[in-house]
């Protein structure tokens, strides 16, 4: 889990760096390499690799572990070692030598696949047709089984099949709405056992594969995707307005935010203090107690709004590292789809411990700071004109008197 979290840290720390430092066929660090786009990456990584875009098609030898987080997502390399994966569709055709731990709307584990040691799934509908030579956990709506697995098996699903060369070595344990009847070619009947299917045993499970130090941040399932849902929604609404009827407005704030980064933040931070200096101040007379609820909301906008920028400016400047739209000419869906892109990539960063929240703090001033330094700049302009206006008002009228 950490290790799919620090595949979004990583989308933002490249964020800030030069398109030019991207080598074509991604930028290597330490043996590291780092790759995104919608093109096939044919990538040779000594070590680790990370690989990020709406579509990611990952070839090459892979010497440790490899990173992908993508919409559509397939993996053909094989793996020196771990294999992290999140997306929408998620295809697995290479050889994993040590575990996998992948989460998507659909993922398939092909017959050309392999996974060494243990494997962790999660989604809506999982097919799993590559041998296992560990563990199998997998939790979703639809799970089919159609290949031996060495080690332990505990399935939690609506609904479970098993097809012909689905074997199990070790004890089966498994949830679901229906009682299925198991072939005894895939175990015999004393190593299977039964629970009842409950909501709670799926987010049970995965508790029990994530870390220690995150385990207790993790709410209700149903609970955290609806008010992510709704969330997600209504910074989408917000955002297409501001966009419909404020692109030039808006595109100034992004690019300002993104040429002097460290400045915005200072400026997000200043102008948030003094905002929110003003509630304080409001109550120390019975005139200015009727504006705090207005202070308040004042407050509560310019969050969100800094928010919505700040994660604009960082995820477009991403899309561009990536794409050859260098300007961001393209329609309002696209630049929704970016925008989006780096709401749940930032969703999912406030899992990490105090990181993730900082990560997201600094996003906001960045925004932020982008609006207070266009507000300044527009009052030093007027306060210019203003005597300029004065002395041609003077002017005129003294040739009026004459």
């Amino acid at each position: 889990m950490n290790r799919l979290l620090a595949v979004f840290s990583l989308i933002l720390i490249m964020a800030l760096t030069p398109p030019h430092a991207h080598a074509e066929d991604g930028l290597v660090i330490g043996g590291d390499v780092y790759t995104g786009g919608s093109a096939p990456s044919s990538v040779s990584a000594q070590r680790d690799a990370f690989a990020y875009g709406v579509s990611v098609n990952l070839a090459g030898q892979i010497g440790k572990d490899a990173h992908a987080a993508g919409f559509d997502v397939e993996i053909d390399s094989d793996v020196g070692a771990d294999l992290y994966a999140v997306g929408g569709s998620i295809t697995v055709r290479g050889n994993v030598v040590e575990d996998l731990s992948v989460s998507g709307f659909t993922v398939r584990l092909n017959e050309k696949a392999s996974v060494g040691h243990n494997a962790r799934i999660v989604g809506a509908n999982i097919n799993i047709n590559a041998p296992i030579g560990g563990s199998l956990l997998a939790a979703g709506g639809k799970v089919s089984l159609n290949a031996p697995v060495s080690g332990d098996v505990r399935l939690s699903a609506g609904e479970i099949e098993f097809g012909p060369a689905a074997k199990i070595q070790g004890k089966l344990t498994y949830s679901t709405e229906n009682e299925i009847s198991i072939p005894a070619s895939v175990i015999s009947a004393d190593r299977i056992q039964q629970v009842p299917f409950k909501g709670s045993d799926l987010m049970r499970d995965l508790r029990e594969t994530m870390p220690e130090d995150i385990s207790f941040f993790w709410p209700s399932f149903f609970g955290l995707v609806l008010a992510f849902l709704a969330t997600l929604g209504f910074f989408l609404i917000v955002s297409a307005v501001c966009l419909a009827f404020m692109p030039s407005l808006v595109d100034r704030l992004r690019q300002r935010a993104v040429a002097n980064p460290g400045m915005a933040e200072l400026s997000g931070f200043l102008g948030l203090a003094f905002v929110a200096g003003l509630v304080p101040v409001s109550a120390l007379t019975l005139v200015g107690l009727p504006l705090i609820p207005i202070v308040l909301l004042a407050i509560f906008a310019l969050w969100l709004l800094g928010y919505l920028l700040g994660t604009y400016a960082v995820s477009t400047r991403v899309w561009m590292a990536f794409s050859s739209d260098t300007q961001l000419d393209g329609s309002m869906a696209i630049k929704l789809m970016v925008l989006t892109a780096g709401l749940v990539a930032l969703a999912i960063l406030n899992f990490i411990p105090v990181i993730g929240w900082l990560i997201n703090l600094a996003v906001m001033f960045l925004g932020l700071g982008s609006i207070t330094l266009l507000t300044l700049e527009r009052m030093q302009v007027r306060n210019k004109a203003t005597p300029a206006r004065q002395a041609a008002q003077a002017a005129s009228e003294e040739i009026e008197a004459r």
